[in-house]
């Protein structure tokens, strides 16, 4: 082959290595741009997700606060009924006419009582809280559901548009893969065209030469 025609391959070759370049550069184009999409929309879905569920974790703590301190509350009572038990008894135990620690007694007895009874409005407070609270858990539960499939509607709706970059870029990428054909061929027979009158010149070259020798 001619210098001509050596220039005219390379020429083919480089173009199509170009064309399968930027036909791989569409794609690759368009996987990122997706994937950055998707993963965009993954964070939103979570942050959705997650943001639902810390309510329901607050309400069910703020549940089960108020059971607790329900409980400690019928702890509280229930040793201060029974210390004005264990008072009251010795009360009704001391001579009528002691009225010095009678009356001693009797002060700590009412002292137990307002105590009892400042326990008692707390715990009824507490537990006219908790129904509340409950509804309120059940209510960050139920909205968990809806906040899941605004979730998984944000991770479809990115799906489909990053699913939808790869057509349009597979069509460039066909394109550049075309035209890098098309302007190789170009170049191979521009070298072809170009080698011809050299190559005319070498046959004749060649024919002189052969009827030299046949002369010999």
């Amino acid at each position: 082959a001619s210098a001509a025609e050596k220039a005219g391959a390379a020429e083919a070759a480089r173009v199509t290595k170009a064309g399968e370049a930027a036909a791989t550069a569409e794609l690759q184009a368009a996987r990122a741009e997706g994937s950055s999409i998707l993963a965009a929309a993954e964070d939103e879905a979570r942050a959705v997700e997650g943001a639902a569920r810390a309510k329901v974790a607050a309400a069910l703590s703020e549940v089960e606060e108020l059971q607790r301190s329900a409980s400690r509350l019928d702890v509280l009572m229930a040793r201060d009924m029974e210390q004005q038990k264990g008072v009251q008894a010795e009360y009704d135990s001391i001579f009528f006419y002691n009225f010095k620690e009678r009356g001693a007694l009797k002060r700590e007895i009412d002292d137990i009582k307002r105590e009892v009874q400042a326990l008692r409005e707390e715990l009824k407070e507490v537990q006219k809280a908790v129904p509340a609270a409950q509804k309120a858990a059940q209510a960050a539960q139920k909205d968990v559901e809806k906040q899941q499939a605004v979730a998984d509607k944000l991770r479809a709706e990115a799906a489909k548009r990053a699913d939808a970059l790869l057509p349009p870029a597979e069509k460039r990428a066909e394109a550049a893969k075309a035209e890098a054909a098309k302007a190789a061929a170009k170049a191979a027979e521009e070298g072809a065209k170009a080698a011809k009158p050299y190559l005319k010149e070498a046959a004749s070259l060649q024919a002189k030469a052969d009827k030299m020798r046949k002369a010999l």
